[in-house]
Formats: structure tokens, C-alpha cells, sequence
């Protein structure tokens, strides 16, 4: 994992992110909440994949793009539903 491919998949889970947080009715993030958190879901998505299916298995940007794009879309709405709980909860 070099540091193209890192900045390939952070990028891919902030437009992943955002994108899913646009799409659902009442966003519960802000605009730089859901930014942050793509970014590290993207990282998060394409460093899990790299340690279970091994560096020489699949590489490529296309593959760096997905990974980063689906672990953005998955943590971006996962880390909103919990904030809107922990808000709900609190009043």
C-alpha cells in the first residue's frame, strides 16, 4: 500500500460519504463531520481489505477506488445514526 493508493481511497470515501449523506432525507452530520468521516472509512475500507486479500492478491487504482467508495458509503451513515441516537437519547 504506497501512498497513492492511500490518497486514492480517502478520496473515493469523502465523495462516497458525502454522496450517501445527500441522498438520505435528513442528514445527521454536517458537511465537514461527513467529510471526516468518509475520509477515514474510505482508509479504513481499503486497509482492511489490503491486510484480508494480501497486497500481490488484486492492486490498482480501480480497486483502491471501490474499496475507499464502499467503506465511506458504509461508515458515513453508520457514525449518523449513532449521533442522531446519542442526540435523541440526550433530550
Amino acid at each position: 500500500m504506497d501512498y497513492a493508493s492511500i490518497a486514492i481511497e480517502i478520496i473515493a470515501g469523502i465523495i462516497a460519504g458525502n454522496a450517501v449523506c445527500a441522498a438520505m432525507k435528513q442528514p445527521a452530520l454536517s458537511t465537514w463531520s461527513r467529510t471526516a468521516v468518509g475520509a477515514a472509512g474510505g482508509l479504513l475500507g481499503g486497509l482492511v481489505f489490503h491486510l484480508t486479500a494480501g497486497e500481490s492478491a488484486v492492486s490498482g487504482a480501480l480497486v483502491d477506488i471501490y474499496t475507499g467508495g464502499f467503506g465511506g458509503a458504509i461508515l458515513t451513515p453508520i457514525v449518523g445514526a449513532l449521533t442522531t441516537g446519542m442526540l435523541r437519547h440526550r433530550h
